[in-house]
């Protein structure tokens, strides 16, 4: 490194930037400011966060305040940059210094580099100064560090093309201020480049485009590789201006050099965007497509195709294409068009177009509406769209039923509209006026009915029971036991019934129901799931309000799959909820755990049928489908009955970096350090180096 670069040369330049007050005020104004904005905005996160919880988002501290606090503070950067640049050379050549430089033993190597690093050295202080400010908020939340670290890392690249652009400028004028103004011009044409349509040329070489994908976790070698040569690039110009003012023989050859960059700067764009490596480095690898996705898509013999109806939203428009380019990087067949919807409004209408940002998924002949911008939900309609036949979700009507599209606080429409959002097909169904279940039907719910079945329902539910037809059974405490029924009809083998399932009397009464803020203890607690597909996504508790315990007398040839139970804290309780209530063996009041579900299977007609009872028909209400994993749980159910894949949803899944608490300590330590303690440090030493180096040379004089 000593023959390209010189220690003495950086050392004076450190020393010139670091005794000018300018520079001092500049890093104090831009400290407090950055701090203050950073305050702000965690006290906004703070207030925010109880939204956030109650809307499941998916975003934490990490993605609503670091990183964009991180991208404000580059932008500081950018504004700073050209003030400390614009006396790098043309300082030099305003007072004449400039002769001397070239006529030392420096070569034009050296003294390019001698200018470049003081600069980036100072501006890394900043920014190593900021990265310390974010890191003290992993005493009251878990930040992702990786992904964190990795755009500090960018920053550096960042601030070195920044550097390597204003020493350029700074060597081709001769006034400072005008070295200022047209490094300004140049950093915002670079910046606000990223304003264009992302297939465009302009919008490749804009800064902030080469940025998306670092402040998201993820590392491209194709930003890499641009902010390299881009900082290369212009060293080159820079090494080059150099090389005029001393007039060396080299100087046609040089121009050649960087003629020769700049075209491979050029060239290298689609290159870079065709083949380029990534790795995803934030926490859990969230912008990864699942291993379950890639094992999807890579089953597919046909294309997929993704058509978009969107007028007119650039950011929209980056971001659906950010998730599609993600299935269409590991299926590159995959299909992706825009279209705007104003321009055949009918049309719309007629594709049931409601909205701008929906997009038509089509896959062998088969196409589906996603009406969300969720990886989850876009893979959901995939794993539809390979099933071979649509066929329907009835749910019993006719003795006082839970409706399905009833949206008061006893209804299960919100149920209904989150599984019509995922392509099925779902209807109140009156077995006494049809008489059977239809052939189409791929899975009947009976939801707690309030009167028994009438003998003629029971023998049509039993014939749809022997095809090998799907059940999801509700009941409650001390209502109308299906099992039982269909036993004490006349001429029924054994082996072709229901488990032999028993309510236990009583309803559920948990202990631990205060610990989740219920007001009442009469609601059924599970939180310990064993292993299975309907589960392997359960982050929380779920809950099942005035439940019967279930007890399982015999399988009649059907394959227990799973089971859920409550706590240990748990009992079915049989007397009134009045005042203290306690466990009272005598009258059979079971201590927990106790079941509440089973899951079962068998294999009948050649068919996989499937079966799945449950003490409780509320948790799957409007009412409670909010409470803990509810709706995930119910959602899982009817992909396992239509076997489906199961698709975990990143937005029901909790970040780490969510739950942020501004203490009064923390409030007084960050005060006290970065906003006013720092800057005044840097205030004060803007005044006092200068004013030691000026004692220190009449000391030596």
């Amino acid at each position: 490194m000593t023959s390209i670069m010189n220690g003495t040369l950086i050392k004076n330049e450190l020393r010139r930037l670091f005794v000018t007050p300018l520079a001092w005020a500049l890093l104090a104004v831009c400290q407090l400011m950055l701090a203050w904005a950073f305050f702000s905005e965690l006290e906004i996160y703070q207030n925010l966060q109880i939204r956030l919880v109650a809307t499941e988002s998916p975003l934490g501290v990490t993605s609503l305040v670091i990183i964009p606090a991180m991208l404000n503070a580059l932008k500081i950067i950018m504004l700073i940059t050209p003030l400390l640049t614009m006396r790098s050379f043309a300082a030099e050549k305003q007072q004449q210094r400039m002769d001397l430089l070239l006529a030392s033993r420096l070569s034009v190597m050296q003294i390019t580099l001698g200018k470049f690093f003081p600069v980036v050295i100072l501006l890394l202080l900043y920014w190593l100064l900021f990265l310390i400010q974010v890191s003290m908020l992993a005493f009251n939340t878990e930040p992702d560090m990786l992904r964190i670290l990795g755009l500090w890392s960018f920053g550096v690249l960042v601030i070195a093309l920044y550097a390597a652009i204003g020493n350029w400028i700074s060597s081709i004028t001769r006034h400072p201020v005008v070295a200022a103004v047209t490094t300004y011009g140049i950093l915002l044409l670079l910046s606000f480049a990223s304003q264009a349509d992302d297939a465009s040329a302009i919008y490749w070489f804009s800064i902030p485009a080469h940025l998306q994908l670092a402040s998201l976790g993820l590392i491209n070698s194709s930003d890499l590789i641009y902010f390299v040569l881009a900082t290369v690039f212009f060293l080159s110009l820079n090494w080059l201006a150099v090389l005029r003012l001393k007039y060396t023989q080299e100087r046609w050859s040089s121009r050649l050099t960087v003629i020769l960059l700049a075209i491979s700067l050029v060239l290298s764009m689609p290159l870079l965007k065709q083949f380029h490596l990534g790795w995803d480095i934030s926490r859990n690898q969230h912008n990864t497509l699942p291993a379950a996705t890639q094992s999807l898509l890579s089953s597919f013999s046909q294309p997929v195709s993704f058509t978009v109806y969107l007028s007119n939203n650039t950011i929209l428009k980056k971001q659906i294409s950010r998730t599609l380019n993600r299935y269409k990087r590991f299926k590159p067949d995959t299909l992706i068009r825009f279209v705007d919807p104003q321009k055949n409004p009918e049309a719309m209408r007629a594709l049931g177009i409601t909205k701008n940002g929906e997009i038509l998924v089509r896959y062998n002949n088969k196409q589906q509406l996603v009406k969300k911008l969720s990886e989850a939900e876009i893979t959901r309609t995939l794993v539809h769209l390979t099933q071979r036949e649509q066929n329907w979700i009835l749910n019993l009507q006719g003795h006082s039923e839970t409706s399905l599209f009833d949206e008061g606080l006893y209804g299960a429409s919100t149920l209904t509209k989150s599984l019509r959002a995922r392509g099925y097909l779902l209807r109140d169904f009156n077995l006494m006026k049809h008489g059977q279940v239809p052939e189409n039907t791929s899975l009947l719910i009976i939801s707690s009915p309030q009167a028994a079945l009438t003998p003629s329902e029971l023998l049509a539910v039993k014939t749809y029971l022997d095809k090998g037809g799907n059940l999801l059974w509700l009941t409650d405490p001390e209502k109308f036991n299906i099992s039982k029924a269909l036993t004490n009809m006349a001429g029924m083998s054994a082996t072709e019934l229901l488990p032999d399932i028993e309510l236990l009397p009583g309803i559920i009464v948990d202990a631990n129901a205060a610990k989740v803020k219920l007001p009442s203890p009469d609601n059924a607690i599970v939180s310990q799931y064993a292993e299975h597909p309907v589960t392997s996504n359960l982050k929380q508790y779920t809950l099942f309000p005035q439940a019967s315990a279930l007890k399982l007398k015999n399988n009649n040839n059907w394959q227990t799959e799973l089971s859920l139970k409550t706590g240990e804290q748990s009992w079915n309780e049989t007397g009134e909820l009045v005042g203290n209530i306690n466990r009272d063996p005598i009258l059979f009041e079971q201590q927990g755990p106790l079941p509440i579900a089973f899951l079962f299977s068998r294999n009948r007609n050649s068919v996989n049928q499937k079966l799945a009872i449950v003490g409780d028909s509320d948790f799957l209400r409007n009412q409670q489908l909010g409470q803990g994993d509810n709706l995930q749980l119910a959602l899982n159910l009817f992909f396992w009955f239509s076997q489906q894949q199961i698709v975990t949803d990143s937005e029901f899944e909790k970040p780490l970096d969510q739950s942020f608490t501004m203490t009064n300590s923390f409030r007084a330590i960050y005060g006290m350090s970065f906003m006013f303690g720092i800057p005044l440090v840097l205030i004060l030493l803007g005044f006092l180096v200068p004013h030691y180096r000026k004692r220190l040379g009449k000391t030596h004089s």
